[in-house]
């Protein structure tokens, strides 16, 4: 676990690696992206694969930088009210991000919102992915 004395940022040294679950949960959500990216392609054209796709990309970008969030927050001291900051920016930024897609015309808003879906699509799928915790008892199969 990261110390209050040095930094909780994505590939600091004393920065504790995101647990296996969480590795597996932004697999399954880039892979979920993809592959509703590559139906909407073969489907409805390159519209609304991009904008899936960019859909795609803001739900696995934005549960990765929430990883990061959660960890600094739960780490406490000065470091955690910064990181709860961070988390607002990164709220905004993903608004931000989302209406300026929007306001561009490039895609369609149901293209991006069947991008984001990807998120909860592949949350759900890491969680019966996950490797089991050696701790756990047997469930009976």
């Amino acid at each position: 676990m990261a110390t209050n004395d040095g930094p909780i940022l994505p590939g600091a040294r004393n920065a504790a690696p995101l647990d296996a679950s969480m590795r597996v949960s932004l697999v399954c959500v880039g892979a979920t992206a993809a592959l509703f990216a590559a139906v909407a392609l073969g489907v409805f054209g390159g519209g609304a694969g991009l904008g899936v796709a960019l859909g795609g990309m803001l739900a696995t970008v934005n549960l990765w930088l929430f990883a990061y969030v959660v960890r600094g927050v739960l780490a406490g001291g000065s470091r955690g009210r910064l990181w709860a900051l961070v988390g607002a920016l990164k709220f905004g930024a993903l608004v931000f991000g989302a209406w300026l897609l929007l306001k561009t015309g490039h895609v369609s808003a149901f293209a991006l919102a069947f991008g984001y879906v990807a998120l909860p699509v592949g949350i759900t799928v890491g969680a019966f992915l996950r490797p089991r915790d050696e701790s756990e008892p047997p469930t009976g199969d």
